[in-house]
């Protein structure tokens, strides 16, 4: 993959905050949040019959962080009363594949706060590991993030 200006992912160092492919996407996610989500998923897309991988063999990250609740104002399945840190925090999340990930947000009514909660614990409960990442996911966050992002893993 190929970040603007052609640097690529792995020219790039410090935060996920700061990098250039997450600005602006993940903004207020904490590092222990977006580790846990990748652990829990089982390296697996989180809506329901579907199989694709969150990181491919090779290292690639395919798998999207979804906010079940939207992000911004005007987004599907918006909370007004919800805080920045309950938008942001790890229950608010799920991790789908693109493809899903354009489903459930273009589907709103289909796939409501309620739905997308029950789909998240039923497949973290499936398949999720609490207590440590998948070496495959570990693997892919270091090279892709950088070694300070690995140093508590």
């Amino acid at each position: 993959m190929r970040l603007s200006h052609g640097q690529s992912y792995m020219q790039c160092s410090g935060s996920p905050m700061q990098h250039p492919h997450w600005r602006g996407k993940v903004a207020g996610l904490t590092d222990k949040t977006i580790k846990r989500l990748f652990a829990m998923s089982g390296n697996i897309c989180g809506f329901p019959g579907c199989s694709l991988p969150i990181v491919e063999s090779a290292g690639t990250i395919t798998g999207e962080i979804c906010h079940i609740k939207a992000r911004s104002l005007g987004g599907p399945r918006f909370d007004e009363t919800q805080s920045e840190e309950e938008r942001n925090g790890f229950d608010n999340l799920i991790l789908l594949c693109r493809r899903h990930h354009k489903v459930v947000d273009s589907q709103p009514d289909v796939y409501s706060v309620e739905a997308l909660q029950e789909i998240k614990v039923i497949h973290e409960t499936t398949v999720g590991r609490s207590e440590q990442a998948t070496e495959l996911v570990q693997h892919s966050f270091c090279k892709f993030f950088g070694r300070w992002f690995c140093a508590a893993v």
